[in-house]
């Protein structure tokens, strides 16, 4: 059986009984609209073009954001993971402010940034960077010793020996990190659009929330969703594609 048979077959049961609870069910005097209304909706609402504008200022937000993050966290994780004292020296500033959700800094930012794109550009970028950071440094602490060794057996350069070793070594590492980054940022650009009003998907929800249209508000959540997946399986493409000559990647199909 193909291996996306099953998770086709656990959607559509969810989509029926969410329908049969909204409709006949018990949830059928709820604001909670049924799937086939707001499939409806959705379908009304992207031949518009407030959908696409909105689209469009979340994910410009959304690519600025993250490219910053990886342009950022990427190279100070490698330095981390290979220079042992300089990691020690970072930890606990890094473990101090990395719970702290880049969404609970916000009112500290819109004082100093405002409340438009470079708001949410920052706030993206500060909320993938320290995910990021971790992921790359423990890829380049998990490179095979012996590797190393072999690497300066042969005099390697020690330019070419980073990046055919430290940072060939730690790519499985940034390449899951990044995927798990792009939908992150995601997560955190609506998020940022919703409270704070910044043009984009979210300020749509909030829109739609205030008018009282249920129907639409449910639309611009669910494109939300389906913009979630096209991001989370753009990039696990990207990665098998790219990756395919580590053995994780061996006997997937994209």
């Amino acid at each position: 059986m193909p291996r996306w048979v099953l998770p086709v077959i656990a959607t559509i049961v969810v989509i029926l009984f969410q329908e049969w609870l909204t409709r006949w069910g018990p949830l059928s005097q709820s604001p909670l609209p049924p799937f086939t209304i707001v499939i409806q909706e959705l379908a009304q609402l992207v031949i518009t073009p407030t959908f696409w504008l909105a689209v469009g200022q979340t994910l410009q937000g959304w690519l600025i954001g993250l490219v910053i993050a990886l342009a950022v966290s990427v190279p100070f994780g490698l330095l981390l993971g290979t220079t042992r004292w300089l990691y020690l020296s970072f930890k606990l500033v890094i473990d101090f402010l990395r719970p702290i959700p880049s969404i609970a800094l916000l009112p500290l930012f819109i004082l100093i940034l405002g409340m438009g794109m470079n708001l949410k550009i920052f706030v993206i970028a500060i909320g993938v960077f320290f995910p990021m950071l971790f992921q790359t440094a423990y890829g380049v602490q998990d490179v095979d010793p012996v590797t190393r060794d072999t690497a300066r057996a042969y005099r390697i350069n020690p330019v070419r020996r980073f990046f055919i070793v430290e940072f060939m070594g730690a790519m499985p590492y940034i390449a899951t990190g990044i995927r798990i980054s792009a939908s992150l940022s995601l997560v955190v650009a609506v998020a940022v659009e919703l409270l704070v009003g910044t043009p984009g998907v979210g300020a749509q929800i909030y829109i739609a929330q205030n008018a009282n249209n249920v129907d639409l508000m449910y639309a611009w959540i669910v494109a939300t969703g389906g913009l979630g997946l096209l991001i989370a399986y753009g990039f696990i493409w990207l990665e098998r594609a790219t990756m395919s000559w580590h053995a994780s990647q061996r006997g997937l199909s994209a």
